[in-house]
């Protein structure tokens, strides 16, 4: 299930330890570093162009959408931290 959508019938799986699918919870292949810093560096190039896509898109209620936006820009800002990389991706890679 996607945060990004925050619908009300997702639940995390019991096994993650999370409580809500808006908790950030990398399940993906582990990866060097320096592929971890291109995907990151890669989705922040494109950052004004998918915070837009939000914004534009018309089938979006106006509070739904701002829950979006915030959700969205607070994985960018997360993904800045110098750590990062070693406590939300290798953390839990798989």
């Amino acid at each position: 299930y996607s945060g990004l959508v925050n619908a009300y019938y997702a639940i995390p799986g019991e096994e993650l330890g999370i409580e809500s699918v808006r908790e950030r919870y990398y399940l993906g292949a582990c990866r060097s570093d320096q592929a971890y810093r291109r995907a990151i560096d890669h989705l922040a190039g494109h950052r004004e162009e998918i915070l837009k896509l939000v914004q534009e898109f018309p089938l979006i209620e106006d509070k739904v959408r701002k829950d979006m936006l915030t959700f969205l820009e607070s994985y960018f800002m997360e993904s800045e931290g110098k750590n990062f990389i070693k406590y939300r991706l290798r953390s839990t890679c798989r």
